[in-house]
């Protein structure tokens, strides 16, 4: 028999509003993953995720006057017969998103 039961869950962050749920199913055990971070650059959302910390709370973009632009970051990572990959996707793509988007310290270099 299939697993039937579901993990999910929800939020809402200024007009954006989101939700998620997974369920096992017939596989042996659940192999996907998934992250939903309101803003990819604010270290509060990478605890609550339980994704890899990063090094950097820099903003990808600003607004103007100086502050911060939110990014939202979701994600589904399927196992494909296998939960390690979509694990560790979970835990590390946020990060490496972060390095790709954050901007250069050097003055009028590319990200």
């Amino acid at each position: 028999q299939p697993v039937k039961d579901k993990e999910t869950a929800s939020g809402v962050f200024g007009s954006r509003s989101w939700a998620s749920s997974c369920m096992q199913g017939w596989r042996s055990n659940m192999e996907d993953a998934h992250v939903a971070l309101h803003d990819l650059f604010s270290t509060a959302e990478e605890a609550r995720s339980g994704a890899a910390p990063s090094a950097s709370s820099h903003s990808a973009g600003a607004a103007e006057g100086g502050g911060r632009i939110p990014l939202a970051f979701f994600a589904v990572f399927d196992g494909h017969g296998g939960q390690e990959v979509a694990e560790f996707c979970r835990l590390h793509m946020p990060s490496e998103l972060r390095r790709l988007l954050r901007p250069s310290a050097a003055a009028g270099a590319a990200p």
